[in-house]
C-alpha cells in the first residue's frame, strides 16, 4: 500500500531567508519519519545562502533565474516540476507564504490533482505585513491571491494570535494552530566560543548582546540600534552582534549606522551551522524587537540554547514571561531600552538561570515530535483518515 504523500510549497529554503528555511524542510523531515512521502518543493537563490535540507525528507529544487529574482519567484519551470510531483505522489499540498508565484504554482497543482490545499500565511495576514506595500497586496489579491485562499481547505497558524488575524480576513474557516517545532539535538551540542572569536578577535572575552534574524526593517533593528547608542557607555563589557542578511536596500544602510555609531556594533552576516549555533549558545542575551512575527523561531532556537530572549509583544511569546525566561514587551524603544537596561545590569547566573528555564520550556512544548504528531493528525482529518484533532477550530 502507498504510503500517504505531502509537499510543502515555499518560496525558498535558502538559510538567509528567514525562519520558513529552518520551519518546513524540519516539519517535512520529521513527517517523513512518521511514514509520509514527504516532499519540500521551492526555488534555489544561492545568494541567500546553502538550503537548508534535511533528511529523510525529499527536495524538488528550482534555480532561480533573473525571472523569479525579479518577479516575485514567478518561474514557469517551477510549476512544469512541482504538478507532476503533486499528481503521482502526494495526497495533499500545503502552502506556505503569500504573495509569491509559488504559492499560486502550489494552488494550481493541487487544482490540476483534484488534491486538498491547506496555506500557512507565515505571519502574511498580520495588521504589521499587510499595512506594508498595501496598494501592491491589494492588486496581487484581486489577481491572484485571493484565488489562492479560496481554493484552501484549511490554515495553519503557529499560533493563536495568528488564527485571529486570519480570522478577521477571512471569516469562518476551518485553522490548526500547531506551533514551529524545534530540533533539540544540533542545538544541545556544545560549540566552544572560540569559533566566532577566531573570526571576530574584537568578541574575545567580551558579553554579547545578540540579534539574529533577516535584515529587514519590520525586525526594529533600525530603534535597537538607537537604544544601543543611548545605553552601550553604560555597559562596556558588552557588544552588539548583529547576525544576519538580506536585501542590499536594507543591508547597506544598516552598515553605514553601525559605523556612524561607534558604540562597538559588530556586523557578521548570515550564520549557519555550527556558526549560528555558537552565536546563540554563547550570547549572554537574545534581543529581536519586531514589529511582527507569527512565530519567531529564532526566539524557540536562542531559548533551545538556554539563552534569555527579550522579544516584543509583535511576536507569540508571552510564554516568556510567564516561565520567566525573557521580556515580553510593548513595540517601542522606551520599552526596550527598559528591559535592555534591566538584562544588561544583571548577573550572569541571573541570565543563565533563565536560560535553563527557556530550555526546559522548548522541550515541554515545542519539540519536534509532538509538532509532527499534530500535523500528521491535522493531514489525516483532512484525508477523512482521522478525528478532528482537538487544535483545529472549524468555527
Amino acid at each position: 500500500m502507498r504510503r500517504p504523500g505531502c509537499c510543502q510549497v515555499v518560496a525558498s529554503i535558502n538559510a538567509g531567508t528567514g525562519g520558513p528555511a529552518v520551519s518546513v524542510p524540519s516539519l517535512a523531515s520529521e513527517l517523513a519519519r512518521r511514514d509520509w512521502d514527504s516532499w519540500v518543493a521551492s526555488i534555489d537563490s544561492p545568494e541567500f545562502g546553502t538550503e537548508n535540507q534535511l533528511s529523510p525528507a525529499n527536495y524538488l529544487s528550482v534555480p532561480a533565474t533573473l525571472l523569479s529574482r525579479r518577479f516575485r519567484g514567478l518561474s514557469p519551470s517551477f510549476l512544469h516540476r512541482v504538478q507532476p510531483l503533486v499528481t503521482e505522489r502526494c495526497d495533499l499540498v500545503h502552502s506556505h507564504g503569500m504573495w509569491m508565484a509559488q504559492n499560486v504554482s502550489a494552488r494550481k497543482a493541487s487544482q490540476a490533482a483534484a488534491l486538498p490545499l491547506i496555506i500557512s500565511p507565515r505571519g502574511m495576514m498580520e495588521e504589521w505585513s499587510l499595512n506594508r506595500s498595501a496598494l501592491k497586496k491589494r492588486l496581487a489579491m484581486a489577481f491572484y491571491e485571493r484565488s489562492n485562499l479560496q481554493t484552501a481547505v484549511a490554515f495553519h497558524a503557529t499560533a493563536e494570535s495568528e488564527a485571529e488575524s486570519i480570522r478577521r480576513s477571512l471569516g469562518c474557516v476551518p485553522i490548526a494552530v500547531i506551533p514551529n517545532g524545534i530540533d533539540m539535538k544540533p542545538l544541545e551540542v556544545r560549540v566552544e566560543r572560540g569559533i566566532l572569536e577566531k573570526r571576530f578577535p574584537c568578541l574575545k572575552g567580551r558579553r554579547w548582546l545578540l540579534f539574529m534574524s533577516r535584515i529587514h526593517p519590520k525586525k526594529g533593528i533600525d530603534g535597537l540600534l538607537r537604544v544601543w547608542g543611548r545605553l552601550s557607555r553604560r555597559f562596556p563589557e558588552w557588544d552588539l552582534v548583529i547576525a544576519g542578511d538580506g536585501e542590499r536596500e536594507h543591508v547597506d544602510p544598516l552598515r553605514n549606522d553601525a559605523s556612524a555609531l561607534k558604540a562597538r556594533v559588530v556586523l557578521t552576516g548570515s550564520m549557519e551551522g555550527a556558526e549560528k549555533v555558537c552565536a546563540l549558545q554563547n550570547a549572554d542575551l537574545f534581543v529581536l524587537p519586531t514589529a511582527s512575527e507569527n512565530f519567531g523561531i529564532v526566539v524557540a532556537e536562542a531559548l533551545a540554547c538556554g539563552t534569555a530572549v527579550i522579544t516584543t509583544k509583535g511576536a507569540p511569546w508571552a510564554s516568556l514571561e510567564r516561565e520567566r525566561c525573557g521580556w515580553w514587551i510593548e513595540r517601542d524603544e522606551a520599552s526596550l531600552e527598559s528591559s535592555l537596561q534591566d538584562a544588561l545590569q544583571r548577573e550572569s547566573h541571573e541570565l543563565d538561570e533563565m536560560g535553563r528555564r527557556g530550555i526546559e520550556l522548548i522541550r515541554r512544548d515545542y519539540g519536534l515530535s509532538r509538532v509532527g504528531e499534530m500535523m500528521d493528525a491535522f493531514y489525516c482529518w483532512l484525508l477523512g483518515i482521522g478525528e478532528k484533532p482537538s487544535f483545529v477550530d472549524v468555527s
